[in-house]
Formats: structure tokens, sequence, C-alpha cells
């Protein structure tokens, strides 16, 4: 049962990571970076203080923080160890048929 579903995984995998072309790796790059965000955070701050006002649009703040450090925290501690898979780019059986945008050091490839 677990060999059909790994197989399933890839196959779904290699379907969507063949599907890159030059926008939308240019697209992937952006979305991928943690300070393309920053923008949309901050917008997302104003417009939680313009509509609940200043109390309420700090609550909904530390409530987005929390919600959102505790999604971090449980995708890592529970999913990736419990799961202990490896990404794409490092499985040695298929790393050479992965297209990345990722450099060998592991930052974003930045370049055209």
């Amino acid at each position: 049962m677990i060999e059909r579903l790994e197989s399933i995984d890839r196959a779904l995998f290699f379907f969507i990571n063949e599907k890159h072309n030059p926008f939308w790796d240019q697209v992937m790059k952006h979305i991928s970076g943690h300070f393309e965000w920053i923008p949309v955070y901050i917008l997302i701050l104003v417009v939680a203080f313009w509509k609940f006002g200043w109390k309420k649009g700090l609550i909904f703040f530390l409530c987005l923080a929390v919600s959102v450090g505790l999604a971090d925290l449980i995708s890592f501690e529970v999913f990736k160890k419990g799961f202990q898979r490896y990404r794409p780019g490092h499985n040695l059986e298929i790393m050479d048929q992965v297209h990345l945008l990722v450099k060998e050091d592991g930052t974003l490839d930045r370049g055209g």
C-alpha cells in the first residue's frame, strides 16, 4: 500500500514539476522568498487596524502571529519529522530528474 502511495506521489510531483516555464519559474522565485511577502503582511496589518481599530487590530495581529507560528511548528515537528521523507531535490534516486529553482547551497537562484 505504501509503495502505491509513493508511486502516485512521485507521478503527481513529476507531472507538476515538468510543467515549468520561464514565466512560472519567475513567479515561483518571487512567492518562495521571505522578504517578498513583507508588503502583503503590512497591507494585512494596515487593513486590520483600519477596519477593527487599534485594540482589535492588535488582537487580530497577535492571533494571526500565533496561528502562523503554530502552523509552522506543527508542520515541522509533526509532519516533517513524522514522515521523514526527503524533499524531491534531496532524494538521490530522482534529484537528477527534478527541475529546481534553488542553487547548490540552498539559496534561491535569482538569475534568469
